[in-house]
Protein backbone atom coordinates (compact mmCIF):
# COMPACT_ATOMS: atom_id res chain seq x y z
CA UNK A 1 0.00 0.00 0.00
CA UNK A 2 2.82 2.41 0.82
CA UNK A 3 4.36 1.79 -2.59
CA UNK A 4 1.11 2.69 -4.32
CA UNK A 5 0.75 6.00 -2.48
CA UNK A 6 4.42 6.92 -2.78
CA UNK A 7 4.99 10.35 -4.35
CA UNK A 8 8.15 9.16 -6.12
CA UNK A 9 8.07 9.75 -9.87
CA UNK A 10 4.92 11.83 -9.50
CA UNK A 11 2.77 8.96 -8.15
CA UNK A 12 3.65 6.80 -11.14
CA UNK A 13 2.51 3.50 -9.56
CA UNK A 14 -0.81 4.98 -8.41
CA UNK A 15 -1.54 6.47 -11.84
CA UNK A 16 -0.67 3.22 -13.58
CA UNK A 17 -3.08 1.32 -11.34
CA UNK A 18 -5.78 3.90 -12.07
CA UNK A 19 -5.36 3.43 -15.82
CA UNK A 20 -5.34 -0.38 -15.63
CA UNK A 21 -7.93 -0.73 -12.86
CA UNK A 22 -11.55 -1.66 -13.10
CA UNK A 23 -13.88 1.22 -13.88
CA UNK A 24 -15.64 3.09 -12.45
CA UNK A 25 -12.96 4.52 -10.19
CA UNK A 26 -12.85 7.66 -8.08
CA UNK A 27 -9.34 9.12 -8.22
CA UNK A 28 -7.62 11.00 -5.42
CA UNK A 29 -7.90 14.56 -6.77
CA UNK A 30 -5.14 15.97 -4.57
CA UNK A 31 -2.60 14.29 -6.83
CA UNK A 32 -3.96 16.15 -9.85
CA UNK A 33 -4.19 19.44 -7.96
CA UNK A 34 -0.59 19.04 -6.86
CA UNK A 35 0.45 18.47 -10.48
CA UNK A 36 -1.34 21.67 -11.59
CA UNK A 37 0.26 23.60 -8.76
CA UNK A 38 3.72 22.37 -9.71
CA UNK A 39 3.12 23.25 -13.36
CA UNK A 40 2.19 26.83 -12.49
CA UNK A 41 5.29 27.57 -10.46
CA UNK A 42 7.99 29.88 -11.79
CA UNK A 43 10.14 26.97 -13.03
CA UNK A 44 7.45 26.24 -15.65
CA UNK A 45 6.85 29.53 -17.45
CA UNK A 46 3.95 29.97 -19.88
CA UNK A 47 6.33 31.42 -22.44
CA UNK A 48 9.87 30.46 -23.37
CA UNK A 49 12.63 32.60 -24.83
CA UNK A 50 11.63 34.94 -27.61
CA UNK A 51 7.94 34.71 -26.63
CA UNK A 52 7.40 31.10 -27.71
CA UNK A 53 4.56 29.24 -25.99
CA UNK A 54 5.67 26.48 -23.63
CA UNK A 55 3.94 23.61 -25.46
CA UNK A 56 5.37 20.93 -23.17
CA UNK A 57 3.60 22.55 -20.22
CA UNK A 58 0.36 22.72 -22.22
CA UNK A 59 0.64 19.02 -23.16
CA UNK A 60 1.07 17.95 -19.55
CA UNK A 61 -1.93 20.07 -18.47
CA UNK A 62 -4.01 18.59 -21.30
CA UNK A 63 -3.03 15.02 -20.37
CA UNK A 64 -3.96 15.58 -16.71
CA UNK A 65 -7.30 17.17 -17.64
CA UNK A 66 -8.09 14.30 -19.99
CA UNK A 67 -7.51 11.81 -17.18
CA UNK A 68 -9.90 13.72 -14.94
CA UNK A 69 -12.45 13.97 -17.77
CA UNK A 70 -12.21 10.20 -18.29
CA UNK A 71 -13.26 9.58 -14.69
CA UNK A 72 -16.04 12.16 -14.91
CA UNK A 73 -17.55 10.47 -17.96
CA UNK A 74 -17.77 7.02 -16.39
CA UNK A 75 -21.17 5.69 -15.40
CA UNK A 76 -21.48 4.77 -11.74
CA UNK A 77 -24.12 2.16 -10.95
CA UNK A 78 -25.04 3.15 -7.43
CA UNK A 79 -28.08 1.70 -5.76
CA UNK A 80 -30.28 4.24 -4.08
CA UNK A 81 -30.40 4.05 -0.30
CA UNK A 82 -33.82 5.46 0.50
CA UNK A 83 -33.05 6.27 4.15
CA UNK A 84 -29.98 8.25 3.12
CA UNK A 85 -31.87 10.14 0.41
CA UNK A 86 -34.64 10.99 2.88
CA UNK A 87 -32.12 12.18 5.44
CA UNK A 88 -30.53 14.65 3.03
CA UNK A 89 -33.84 15.80 1.58
CA UNK A 90 -35.20 16.59 5.05
CA UNK A 91 -31.98 17.93 6.53
CA UNK A 92 -32.42 21.37 8.06
CA UNK A 93 -29.68 23.80 7.24
CA UNK A 94 -28.30 26.29 9.72
CA UNK A 95 -27.68 29.89 8.75
CA UNK A 96 -24.47 31.80 9.51
CA UNK A 97 -26.02 33.75 12.38
CA UNK A 98 -26.92 30.52 14.19
CA UNK A 99 -23.40 29.15 13.65
CA UNK A 100 -21.97 32.37 15.07
CA UNK A 101 -24.19 32.20 18.17
CA UNK A 102 -23.25 28.56 18.74
CA UNK A 103 -19.54 29.38 18.43
CA UNK A 104 -19.93 32.17 21.00
CA UNK A 105 -21.51 29.72 23.44
CA UNK A 106 -18.67 27.25 22.94
CA UNK A 107 -16.09 30.02 23.34
CA UNK A 108 -17.75 31.24 26.54
CA UNK A 109 -17.86 27.71 27.97
CA UNK A 110 -14.19 27.24 27.10
CA UNK A 111 -13.25 30.51 28.81
CA UNK A 112 -15.26 29.57 31.91
CA UNK A 113 -13.52 26.20 32.10
CA UNK A 114 -10.10 27.88 31.88
CA UNK A 115 -11.03 30.39 34.59
CA UNK A 116 -12.11 27.59 36.93
CA UNK A 117 -8.78 25.79 36.43
CA UNK A 118 -6.89 29.01 37.20
CA UNK A 119 -8.88 29.56 40.40
CA UNK A 120 -8.25 25.97 41.52
CA UNK A 121 -4.50 26.36 40.94
CA UNK A 122 -4.42 29.57 42.97
CA UNK A 123 -6.32 27.98 45.80
CA UNK A 124 -4.02 24.97 45.82
CA UNK A 125 -0.81 26.99 46.04
CA UNK A 126 -1.88 29.55 48.67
Amino acid sequence: MLDIASPTSNYKIYKKLLRTGVDPTVPFLQIYLRQFFMLNEDQNPDYLRRGLINLQKRRVIYRELEEIRHFQNLKYNFTEVVDLVNFFENYETVDNEDFYLRSEIVKRNDQNARNKKTVRRRMTYT
